[in-house]
């Protein structure tokens, strides 16, 4: 089934032009709207043994179904309004691809309900930025450097993902956590330098990454679907400027944790082991850094600066200047680095912390 309708900012209502229904014995079915403001909406078949054109269609929509399982998928073309969407709908055996020319929106609808909707966005072989919107109620947005605008409605409440594949290319990444959706953020090849930054929002966020490996993380804020990171080399936890808590979760080895304290007060970095490098930044000024160890012997390294800096150490907790306090659990050493300036150390003695 395919719907064409035409939009206009007069015209609310969006009348239907047509619809059709049951095309049968054909291999290519293509639609040139020949206008801006109109949508297309493309129910894909159930053996996806059709190929849908679709030509000047300012908007272009992929139904699924409701409480079952549909496959999505979004590849960029040579232009930012062409490229190759596909929908594998819950009844069908393969997908449906629609090949789009001079679209600038496409919208994917989960059809609602429970079980589980997947989107794939792909990038291109070179220097892609993707960014994730939560624009509430379940629902989301996606912008590229590359292709169309993305929304994202109605995916389904058990376990529904959306997987953006940044390819090759270093690749730029904004990720806002949704409800319900897990995200997946792939760099892709080469391992350079695609950077991921997980926003926080303007309310007070309990942020917290781990599952750390060399390239990957694993984040979630606020009790919401896991953001999951591959073949990164740097995460960004962005707080947005509340009065956010960011824990760092070590592993079951004994981990060396080194903080630099980055250029303002709520702002650092953060280097576990060899692991993935990581930001934070806007936790705001009542915001605060746990370090939270497994079962291995840990080590908190905290690095002072250039100037003169004063630390204060109790209750399993780093205060450095007027910066944000640095806690921890399980840590069983503490490192203070004055480096240069003429530092001083108020330290109370703490049990359990060798310092």
């Amino acid at each position: 089934l395919v719907t064409v309708s035409d939009f206009s900012p007069l015209v609310p209502a969006e009348p239907i032009l047509y619809r059709v229904r049951d095309i049968i014995g054909f291999n290519t079915v293509t639609f040139d709207t020949m206008g801006e403001y109109d949508h297309v909406s493309v129910i894909g078949r159930d053996d996806g043994s059709m190929e849908v054109n679709v030509i000047d269609a300012e908007e272009l929509i992929l139904p699924g179904t409701v409480d079952d399982v549909d496959f999505f998928f979004i590849n960029p073309g040579p232009h930012t309004d062409v490229g190759l969407a596909g929908a594998r709908r819950a009844s069908a055996t393969s997908l449906t691809e629609v090949h789009f020319d001079g679209t600038t929106n496409v919208v994917v609808n989960g059809g609602g309900g429970t079980s589980l909707d997947i989107l794939t966005v792909s990038g291109t072989d070179g220097d892609d930025a993707i960014a994730l919107e939560n624009i509430g109620e379940g629902d989301a947005s996606v912008a590229t450097s590359f292709g169309p605008d993305i929304q994202i409605l109605a995916f389904g409440s058990e376990g529904s993902i959306v997987s953006l594949e940044g390819q090759g290319g270093d690749d730029a990444f904004s990720i806002e956590a949704l409800d319900t959706i897990h995200v997946l953020a792939n760099g892709g090849d080469p391992t350079a330098s695609d950077h991921v930054v997980v926003k926080g929002t303007a309310l007070d966020d309990v942020m917290q990454a781990g599952q750390l490996g060399p390239h990957s993380a694993v984040v979630i804020v606020n009790a919401q679907a896991p953001i999951t990171i591959t073949a990164a080399e740097l995460l960004t936890i962005d707080g947005r400027t509340g009065n956010d808590v960011f824990t760092v979760l070590g592993d079951f080895d004994d981990n060396t944790i080194e903080l630099t304290p980055g250029a303002t007060n709520d702002a650092g970095d953060i280097q576990v082991d060899s692991q993935l490098p990581m930001k934070f930044t806007n936790l705001g000024a009542g915001g605060n850094v746990l370090i939270e160890s497994a079962l291995g012997d840990d080590t908190l390294v905290y690095n002072g600066t250039a100037a003169t800096d004063a630390f204060t150490v109790g209750a399993a907790t780093v205060f450095l200047d007027a910066r944000v306090p640095v806690s921890t659990s399980n840590v069983g050493d503490y490192q203070l680095r004055g480096l240069g300036g003429d530092d001083t150390f108020t330290v109370q003695a703490l049990s359990l912390i060798h310092i």
